[in-house]
Order: C-alpha cells, then structure tokens, then sequence
C-alpha cells in the first residue's frame, strides 16, 4: 500500500460472483408453480458491493460474466447503483450465472443455481489487475470464488496481492454446498481462507461447520489466535457479536417484518466494511466497535424487508465514529 495514501483515500475492492437472482414474485408460491419470475442483482460479492456503495463508498468489483443480455442487465444495475465494473471480464462463449429462487411464507430461502459454464468461474488470476488489488482499501471475497480451479488460483492470487501490499482482506464464510462437490472440501478451502484474512464475518452456524460443535467464544478466541483482526458472528434477529483483540461487543438487531431474508448478511458486511474505510483502520475502541455493529445490523434488517437482496438496502450516510 502506498503510504502517503490512507484507506479513507481508496476504494473497497470486492471480488466474486455477480449473478441474477430469478425470484419467485410472491412468497410462498413455490418455483414450480410460478407464472413469472422477477430478476434481481445477487451473488453475495456483488450484494455487498451495492450494500457499500449506497453508503457512499467508492467500489470496485473484480468478476467476470458472460456475452449476453443477463450481463448487460447486471452491469447495467450495478452501473446505476455506483458500482465501478470497468474492470470486469466479459466471456464470450459463457453465460451469467443465475439462481433460481424459492422463498417462502417464513422468509426462508431455496437457492437453485444455474451456473453450468458459468463466466464468473473462469476468472483468471491475469484477469485481476494486481495495482486495484494493490490500491484498495480493503479486499473482500468470499468462498463461492474457490469453487472451480481458475477462479480460486485468481482469489489466492488476489489474496496474495493484498496482504503484500498490506492491503486488509475480508471474507464472509458465506458457505454454499451446493456450489461444491465435496462438502468436505468446501470446509477445508474456508478454514484456509479465514487464516489468511484480517476481517472475518460467519453466521454463527457458519462458525460451527468449521469449528465444531464449541462456543460463540470458543469460535472468537481460534480465530483471533489465528490472526483475524475483526470477527463478526452474526444471529439472525438476535443481531450479531464482533470482536477485535482488545474488546468485543454484542449489538442487537432492529424488529422488522421479514419478507426475504437474501441479502441481510450482505448488507451487513458492505455497512461494516464501508464505515471501515471511512474510519481509516481497522483499530476501533468498543464505542466505536458498537456503533459500527449497530448500524450494520439496522443496514441487514432493511435489506430484508423487500423481495430481492439489494432491493430494500438502506441508503443513508455513515453514523459518526
């Protein structure tokens, strides 16, 4: 990282899937009865991107999609939404990815991807520009991108880039089986990935795939032990723990009538990493961890109140910190 430059003077770098997400307009109605399906942005890389940027931090998505008019819908939102995809490949002879998905009358969602021959799994690592990799102020990725041989050499490579450039990497576990076929394999690449991030958000089920049946704190304490700087561990409407090595914090989440729940975590993570950036470092006292952790939760609780991921995410400026 060049020193004279501070992260409040870089972009977010985020790198991973940007998909469309093909919704079932109604809740409860189940795919196979559906008569029309809504598209909507999604991949949990490119929620968090929206998520971020409509909180006015400038970002940069590293991706790639397919040759055809799903992706000009995509770009074309993304465009709209503030998010810089100058760098983002277009393949010809790949198709974007899409998710077919069910939610139903709880809220709960059912992915079906469609992500045979997908762009995004083709990224290669010479396909991420290492000087944006290099110039951002964060790097966030998650764990769908280590999911076929040329992406996950890419992310690893990007990964790589960063934390040479002292760059701090953030990862949401973000754990999707259906994506891999071997759950196992899945479980080795993501305890991989966290040991080599500063920033680490889970669900707190997420946490116990990888760490065994142990604690919330037992969790913390191995992660933190194996360098994280930040971990988030989020509960649903119980709201969330984040945890530095000097304090820790719980904040609750607001009441909300869920009518989708896609795209809370993501909104989450993009609040957090945005007021990061703004912030400048990822040293925070517990009153700022709080506040941080607060507004977070209030950014995934309005993400949820929409059908969509980034339908209903909150547009507002950052709380002081």
């Amino acid at each position: 990282m060049d020193k004279t430059m501070s992260m409040q003077d870089r972009p977010l770098v985020v790198l991973g899937e940007a998909l469309l997400d093909l919704l079932v307009p109604r809740p409860g109605v189940p795919l196979a009865e559906a008569e029309a399906l809504h598209p909507r942005l999604g991949g949990a890389p490119a929620n968090v991107a929206v998520q971020a940027a409509r909180l006015g931090a400038p970002v940069e998505l590293l991706t790639a999609v397919g040759d055809d008019p799903f992706a000009d819908r995509l770009l074309g939102e993304l465009g709209r939404e503030g998010v810089n995809h100058g760098h983002v490949v277009r393949r010809q002879g790949h198709r974007t990815g899409l998710t077919f998905v069910q939610v139903d009358e709880d809220a709960e969602r059912h992915f079906f991807p469609w992500r045979d021959n997908a762009a995004d799994q083709t990224l290669a690592a010479r396909e991420v520009p290492a000087a944006v990799v290099q110039g951002a102020s964060l790097f966030h990725r998650g764990t769908v991108s280590l999911c076929a041989p040329a992406v996950r050499e890419a992310t690893r490579a990007a990964v790589a880039r960063a934390r040479d450039a002292e760059v701090p990497v953030s990862l949401d576990v973000n754990l999707r089986f259906g994506m891999f076929k071997d759950r196992d394999e899945l479980i080795a690449l993501a305890q991989e990935a966290v040991r080599t991030a500063d920033v680490v958000k889970a669900t707190v089920e997420e946490a116990h795939v990888l760490c065994g049946p142990v604690t919330e704190q037992d969790v913390i304490d191995r992660w933190l032990a194996d360098g994280v700087r930040l971990v988030m561990l989020t509960r649903g409407p119980d709201g969330a723990v984040l945890a530095t090595p000097n304090t820790q914090v719980e904040v609750p989440a607001p009441a909300v009538r869920v009518v989708d729940a896609t795209g809370a975590g993501d909104a989450f993570v993009g609040a957090m990493l945005a007021q990061l950036r703004r912030h400048g470092s990822l040293d925070v006292d517990a009153t700022q961890l709080e506040t941080m952790g607060r507004f977070a939760c209030e950014c995934g609780a309005a993400a949820v109140t929409a059908l969509g991921a980034t339908t209903a995410m909150k547009r507002a400026a950052l709380p002081p910190v």
